[in-house]
């Protein structure tokens, strides 16, 4: 009566969404501990003659401890959590739930449940992503761990605990699988000989509760592997695409489009592959031994036929799993080729339509094509002919041991050792991308905004420098007017100061604070005009009213039907060159910075919005006035507005001082 009372209040917990601690299942856990030793003292007890009344009773009271154990674990339900409403936010099922829960994955009942009722969009139903498992806490561990970004040592330091504990877990999956083999085989002596009928029902609820066991270590082992492999997936893709917006001029020219998109999709994904199926490595030779000592047992000398059949199919496959990571990076070419053939196209695509080069192209890209799926073709009749060897020779080990003990070890050294080698491939191509020479950042000179001293910069070491010689110290706040012919250097100068080039002598110290461009080439997305100028930014509508009159685009945005909100073709297809300018300048000025490198951003907008640029944004009344302005220009009329002048020649400096200054010398 009292299970029964107890068991109702439980269900009661349940339909209003009580959660109880850890505590509570523990408690019944116990409960059935001590209920069990119960009911075999009484069976040792009476022994043949056994109260049937009480006998009963003792199992009906395991079996409602049973169940009150089963309910209180499940008690906690995630939908409880959208019940709540806005107020309680969802959380990760995998903290939340007790102990029980989480040793049994019952927080995936729910997700279960909607897949079996329903085939429509399970987004709605989707668990919440634990913090520990989103990108950017991956990818936090992935910087602390080494800042050389060696793959080998990153990968182990991100996922060294799932790992070891997967490991532990699969030993101990081993361990169960082959006790559970030893009570069978007492099973099997039970049913042969007569005894004592407890006997044999122990034996069945052990091995009930092994092969139980060993289902939970194998799930965990998989679940912790799975979850490891998602963290490096994202470190990696995230420290990738990070370094490559980070790789100097020299090294950016070594590595296409298609590069890029073969490392950050086939190759990590091919070292998340191998993390799957990682702990079976360390395991395999623990499963060898132990089946080979029972199948020694059972068949005395002929188990090590065993070994003679490793000996011939173990060179066959790693030959053939050579020759399948070759012909692998022979297709990563030719892929890599053909992404970067139809990146050409369609960045020129109206020069195709105009000239009518669309055949010749489509050929050529067609041509790279079929000499992929070749190579594919090839890739796929190697894979299935060692696929094939992965599946024959366990059975016909089998065969000539009459064993299948060692089945599944060596069906993983075989399947397994593919992995190794692919995988030691893809790390090297990672180590090879991610050791590239960086933009250099140098210590900084608190006294200047901007510091370079008799410095030299070339596009690459091998070239000669194409500035020389540039000294240059630019005041926090102050204005530095760059002018010269065409050609003489002052683009490259913005580049030099930004890193883009490398520095083949002289010192310079990093710009102190954020840093906008300017360029001459407008750069404009395909989106709103306000989503080009807020771009990052968060949308503050003062500071932006502020900004589009300053860069007089207020205008503009009155004649266009949407204002504001219009969206721009590609490139900024329809807008006009002063538009761009405007546009790019109002973007640097909104996100606020330190620094500004502004490289002639007047040259394509009419004299009076020059004058009204320069005025309201530019010069020491307008809205960068408290910040370091470097500007680039043609137009002698602003130089008298500038602190510092610097005239560029040839790549060097050959006039540098005030507007005063610099007139008396002529």
């Amino acid at each position: 009566m009292t299970y029964s009372l107890v068991i109702y209040l439980v269900l009661l917990f349940r339909r209003f969404g009580y959660r109880h601690p850890s505590s509570v299942p523990l408690q019944w856990f116990t409960n059935i501990l001590v209920v069990t030793i119960n009911l075999y003292q009484f069976f040792i007890i009476y022994d043949k003659n056994i109260p049937i009344l009480e006998a009963v009773l003792n199992c009906l009271e395991l079996f409602l401890t049973i169940i009150a154990l089963i309910i209180s674990c499940l008690t906690t339900r995630y939908s409880d959590f959208e019940e709540l409403g806005a107020e309680c936010e969802p959380k990760c099922p995998m903290n939340d739930f007790n102990v029980f829960s989480k040793i049994f994955i019952i927080w995936m009942k729910t997700l279960l449940k909607h897949g079996y009722k329903s085939t429509a969009d399970l987004t709605p139903h989707l668990l919440p992503v634990c913090d520990y498992m989103k990108s950017l806490h991956a990818f936090n561990a992935f910087e602390s761990a080494d800042s050389k970004y060696n793959s080998n040592r990153l990968k182990s330091e991100i996922i060294w605990t799932s790992c070891v504990t997967a490991g532990a877990l699969v030993l101990c999956k081993v361990a169960a699988d082959f006790i559970q083999t030893y009570i069978l085989a007492k099973l099997i002596d039970f049913v042969s000989d007569s005894d004592h009928m407890w006997h044999g029902v122990c034996y069945a609820i052990a091995y009930c509760l092994f092969n139980l066991m060993s289902r939970l270590f194998d799930c965990h082992s998989i679940l912790l592997t799975i979850l490891g492999s998602y963290r490096v997936s994202s470190s990696l893709t995230i420290a990738i695409y990070k370094k490559m917006l980070r790789l100097s001029a020299g090294s950016r020219r070594t590595f296409t489009t298609g590069e890029i998109n073969n490392i950050m999709s086939v190759d990590v994904m091919t070292i998340c592959d191998f993390i799957r199926v990682m702990t079976n490595l360390y395991t395999i030779p623990l499963l060898f031994i132990i089946g080979e000592y029972f199948l020694w047992q059972q068949l005395g000398p002929s188990s090590l036929m065993v070994f003679a059949v490793m000996a011939v199919v173990l060179p066959w496959t790693t030959f053939i799993s050579k020759r399948i990571e070759k012909i692998q990076a022979k297709q990563m070419e030719l892929k890599d080729t053909r992404i970067k053939q139809i990146s050409e196209v369609l960045s020129n695509i109206k020069l195709l339509k105009l000239f009518g080069w669309e055949k010749p192209f489509m050929d050529r890209i067609s041509k790279t094509r079929h000499q992929e799926l070749h190579e594919l073709k090839i890739f796929n009749y190697f894979y299935a002919i060692i696929y094939v060897c992965w599946m024959a020779v366990p059975f016909i080990m089998a065969g000539i041991t009459f064993t299948v003990y060692l089945h599944t070890s060596v069906h993983f050294i075989l399947f397994h050792s593919s992995y190794c080698l692919v995988s030691t491939n893809s790390s090297e191509e990672l180590d090879e991308s991610v050791e590239r020479d960086e933009r250099s950042d140098d210590s900084s000179d608190e006294r200047y905004a901007v510091s370079l001293k008799k410095c030299c910069f070339s596009w690459s070491l091998e070239e000669e420098p194409i500035l020389k010689d540039i000294t240059l110290n630019v005041k926090k706040g102050s204005l530095v007017a760059i002018v010269g012919r065409v050609g003489s250097g002052k683009s490259s100068l913005f580049s030099a100061l930004m890193g883009d080039m490398y520095q083949t002598g002289g010192s310079r110290s990093a710009m102190r604070g954020s840093v906008s461009y300017v360029p001459q080439s407008a750069w404009i997305q395909n989106m709103s005009l306000r989503q080009n100028i807020v771009f990052v930014s968060d949308y503050d509508r003062g500071k932006y009213e502020r900004v589009v009159k300053a860069c007089a685009l207020d205008t503009d945005f009155n004649s266009l039907p949407a204002k504001d909100l219009t969206e721009i073709g590609e490139k900024g297809i329809n807008l006009s060159g002063g538009q761009k300018h405007r546009v790019s300048l109002a973007r640097a000025v909104y996100h606020g910075s330190d620094i500004y490198l502004l490289d002639d951003p007047l040259a394509a907008v009419d004299a009076h919005v020059g004058q009204h640029l320069f005025e309201r944004i530019i010069g020491p009344k307008g809205l960068l006035r408290n910040t370091t302005r470097i500007l680039a220009t043609h137009h002698m009329e602003f130089l008298r507005e500038a602190d510092h002048i610097l005239v560029l020649s040839e790549g060097r400096v050959v006039e540098s001082g005030g507007y005063d200054e610099l007139a008396e010398r002529g």
